[in-house]
């Protein structure tokens, strides 16, 4: 072969291969010569021979950082020319805060890795759910960065007493590592393990709006979905507890009633009754008495009794009074029936002529509904008050005194104004917590005709 023919190739992208002298010969290219890949990316640089028979990488420096496309990881960084980066969800930062709920803050701040939050329970092998931005527990994930979360308060009908949760951040196919945090026992609101005053004072005081060292989702522990209010219902509970009474509801992967309309029907688990659009009563045999047809006034989920026969009545302790004066208005039911708790509240609405300027419960009177008994009552900053005892209920014919609100009349020119009661917010309570559903008969409690020396107070009553 004639010099410079092309000879046999030694496999070399560096090397030249051809004949001298009869001998095939294999010289190294140039420096810089195009070798190997030509892959020109955010980690990897074309290959060139380095001039000595070498095809050099021409990596980035390992630890560059770059972006793998990937929304699960975090950070991105070169390593041997590829753009990579691990799943960037730490196990998240967890604390029990009550009974029913629990706190969950994705980590670490400032990632931009977006991550759902799953909740398993080794206590309950059914459950898996994910938390939504509220809090609530639902079946799909909701992705957003550790900074969009912030802390999230994990409640729902789920998240029972005495129970362990595990917690993992999720994207995608990427499942972080477990961290797993308990519920308080029922009734305890502080995490010590005891049930005691301090977790019924707890509870009173969320309901006066003292948020101090007791949170709110401590206090909100019925009904079986908690529904966002502390109310005389949570009072009562956390009462119960205090008496060793048990957890009203059933946890997650048991059995229980679901009211469908007014149909009872056994379902296996919660997600059955849901999937039924019904409401979920379940104490693992059946629903509760009348639960499936609560009045509008009281809480979804709460067993409902009926006493038609009690009546309400609202007596102003002067019938004459003008603008700038202060009118006392008491409280008082006929024909209580098994009453261990009530909350009574009046509407406001703006334009009405009056407001409300205190309101209280005087204990001390002796035809108190619960005179002689022991009892906790608290007010709220909404003008909303209530009344529990603490170990019975009361059963009489005779007129009672609940509360007394003062009001202050801010107008004389209207002929007429009304004070009622808020069917929202006004409940009555039985011995296990239930409320006592009663049909409103009438709202009108004190209708005002305008005279000239004032206003002359009518008294009207309202049946509950």
């Amino acid at each position: 072969m004639s010099d410079g023919t092309p000879c046999t190739d030694d496999l070399n992208d560096c090397t030249d291969d051809f004949c001298d002298v009869g001998v095939c010969i294999h010289p190294d290219l140039p420096a810089g010569t195009a070798c190997g890949s030509s892959a020109d990316t955010q980690c990897d640089n074309p290959d060139t021979c380095d001039g000595l028979g070498l095809c050099l990488d021409n990596f980035e420096m390992d630890g560059l950082i770059c972006d793998d496309a990937d929304i699960c990881t975090d950070p991105d960084t070169c390593l041997s020319g590829v753009c990579s980066g691990p799943f960037g969800a730490d196990p998240p930062l967890l604390a029990g805060v009550g009974s029913r709920a629990f706190s969950v803050t994705p980590v670490p701040p400032g990632s931009g890795t977006i991550q759902a939050i799953r909740i398993t329970s080794p206590d309950h092998p059914c459950l898996l759910k994910y938390v939504d931005g509220m809090g609530n527990l639902i079946d799909t994930p909701v992705f957003m960065t550790p900074d969009d979360w912030g802390t999230v308060i994990v409640t729902g009908a789920e998240i029972v007493p005495s129970s362990t949760y595990g917690v993992q951040a999720e994207c995608a196919t990427d499942i972080g590592d477990v961290a797993f945090v308990s519920t308080y026992s029922w009734g305890d609101t502080d995490g010590n393990s005891l049930v005691n005053i301090f977790d019924i004072t707890c509870a009173l005081d969320v309901f006066q709006n003292q948020l101090g060292f007791c949170p709110f989702a401590a206090a909100d522990i019925v009904p079986c979905t908690p529904d966002g209010v502390v109310n005389v219902f949570d009072v009562v509970m956390a009462f119960d507890a205090f008496q060793n009474g048990s957890f009203p509801c059933v946890g997650p992967c048991l059995g229980g009633g679901c009211c469908i309309g007014t149909d009872c029907q056994i379902v296996d688990d919660l997600g059955m009754c849901d999937g039924l659009s019904g409401i979920y009563q379940g104490d693992g045999i059946n629903c509760f008495p009348n639960a499936c047809t609560p009045a509008p006034t009281s809480p979804q989920g709460i067993a409902a009794s009926r006493y038609p026969e009690t009546q309400i009545s609202l007596v102003a302790d002067t019938s004459l009074v003008s603008a700038g004066d202060l009118l006392e208005v008491h409280l008082y039911a006929d024909g209580i029936q098994n009453v261990r708790g009530y909350q009574l509240s009046l509407s406001s609405r703006r334009n009405q002529g009056w407001h409300v300027v205190q309101e209280e419960i005087r204990t001390d009177k002796s035809d108190f509904l619960f005179a002689g008994q022991e009892v906790l009552s608290a007010a709220n900053q909404d003008h909303t008050i209530l009344a529990a005892t603490l170990d019975s209920a009361i059963t009489t014919t005779d007129t009672r005194y609940l509360a007394t609100f003062t009001i202050q009349i801010d107008r004389d020119d209207l002929d007429e104004f009304t004070i009622s009661l808020n069917p929202k917010t006004t409940h009555f309570v039985d011995p296990k917590g239930n409320g006592i559903a009663v049909q409103l008969t009438g709202n009108t409690l004190t209708t005002v005709a305008d005279l000239k020396a004032g206003t002359r107070i009518q008294q009207q009553s309202l049946q509950r």
